[in-house]
């Protein structure tokens, strides 16, 4: 195996000095075996080519949720970091708290949180009476203060609020101050930035075209997004349309049925944004990926995150496929020539 070097440092003619966090993420999988043995896939080749760590998804489709890939992760791996997300509807704010001191007295591990407040209307509609989306990021503040206070507190803690009420609920300790989880708020509505302000917790997005990104305000701390790199501009194109070609005649019905099941903001940005050379949208309107991919030569792709970097973007979720794993290495690894 490789020898681990994560995160990866990051030296250009840029004159950048930054350090970056690559996370990778299998698409969901509704045939529980086939995911379960993707996700230990990942975490072995993680290892072996110096990710970060791994996004572990919280839905509806299987019956594999992500604290215990997390568990996982801390047993085949030495280093690397679960990035569990975290949805209200799925866990009370206690029960997280004590499942992230659990953690640290058994591995003295940090976790990086991903806080989502759910976008399937089904999915929500089958677990709990729905909120309406700002009344969900609402719910996810007071979530994320009581679970915070939780770890930091050594009193009994009292909470009243609109969606929780807490009285004398505590842990038997504080979490240590180095191992506090880093939180991130993902969403790209406004009311997706009020909660990461009033909370101080980083922002994920969906990657953005290079036009789009550079000309927002406020940008991402990190972005979701695939990549496919070759050799050659050709291998990669002909690698984008043999992965993403549509799985069914349907493929654009079924995309605009799943808009239909959704209230997320970033969907429908995503759908009004443009492909350029390397920014393609293929697997998302194919139906195949919830997100859009970098296409092009190693040296090409790498020349658009680095983009992403010098406007600071510090932390990628990659979507992978176990095999391109070496290929997205390569990619991270050109960074260091420019």
């Amino acid at each position: 195996m490789l020898k681990r070097q994560c995160p990866f440092h990051i030296r250009s003619m840029t004159q950048l000095n930054h350090q970056i966090s690559i996370f990778t993420t299998v698409r969901r999988d509704e045939n529980t075996i086939s995911y379960t043995d993707k996700i230990l896939e990942l975490i072995e080749a993680n290892e072996q080519y110096g990710f970060s760590g791994a996004l572990f998804f919280q839905n509806n489709s299987n019956d594999l949720e992500p604290w215990v890939f997390a568990q996982e992760m801390f047993n085949r791996s030495s280093n690397q970091i679960p990035l569990i997300a975290i949805n209200p509807a799925y866990v009370h704010p206690f029960t997280a708290a004590q499942k992230i001191l659990s953690y640290f007295n058994l591995h003295r591990r940090k976790l990086f949180i991903n806080f989502i407040i759910g976008t399937s209307k089904s999915d929500l509609e089958s677990i709990e009476t729905p909120l309406g989306h700002d009344e969900r990021y609402d719910r996810l503040r007071e979530y994320i203060e009581i679970m915070n206070e939780l770890l930091k507190g050594t009193y009994p803690m009292n909470y009243q609020g609109t969606y929780y009420q807490i009285k004398n609920l505590r842990l038997p300790y504080p979490l240590d101050e180095d191992y506090f989880p880093k939180h991130f708020i993902s969403g790209s509505s406004e009311k997706a930035f009020r909660t990461r302000t009033i909370t101080n917790s980083y922002c994920l997005q969906m990657a953005k075209s290079k036009k789009v990104f550079n000309s927002m305000e406020c940008k991402p701390d990190g972005i979701y997004l695939g990549i496919i790199a070759r050799t050659t501009l050709e291998e990669a194109r002909n690698a984008l349309i043999e992965k993403f070609k549509p799985k069914f005649p349907e493929a654009k019905e079924l995309l605009k049925l799943s808009m239909s099941n959704t209230d997320a903001v970033w969907k429908n940005e995503l759908l009004k944004e443009k492909d350029d050379e390397t920014f393609r949208l293929e697997p998302f309107k194919n139906f195949s990926a919830d997100c859009p991919y970098l296409v092009g030569t190693y040296s090409h792709v790498a020349k658009y995150l680095l983009n992403y970097i010098i406007e600071g973007v510090n932390t990628f979720v990659i979507d992978v496929e176990v095999e391109e794993m070496g290929n997205i290495s390569q990619v991270f690894k050109c960074l260091n020539t420019f």
